[in-house]
């Protein structure tokens, strides 16, 4: 049964709490720059999510499930995306978003 459970789960952008991630860069930072800091990451990780999400069956599985059982260890949309771009071999540099 665990291989019909890796496909189903394979077949949708996985939840991750970017909050967390994001109140994580504010950490060391000084409170000015913390609000600031916060609503960068929000943008940056709501925005790669739009994109796992729009592309997200067009990955293959051979790129998707590394990157999936990584995914808690980084905690955002943006690594998750730059890793499934990287093993499925797309050109980031010329990426079009």
């Amino acid at each position: 049964m665990t291989p019909v459970v890796l496909v189903v789960l394979a077949a949708l952008v996985p939840t991750i709490n970017i909050e967390n991630a994001c109140h994580g860069e504010q950490k060391g930072l000084p409170s000015d720059q913390r609000a600031s800091t916060y609503n960068t990451c929000m943008q940056a990780e709501q925005s790669a999510h739009s994109e796992l999400d729009k592309k997200w069956s067009g990955f293959p599985a051979a790129a998707k499930q590394p990157c999936l059982a990584l995914a808690g260890t980084f905690d955002s949309y943006v690594e998750l995306l730059v890793c499934i771009e990287i093993r499925a071999g797309i050109d980031l540099g010329n990426a079009a978003h």
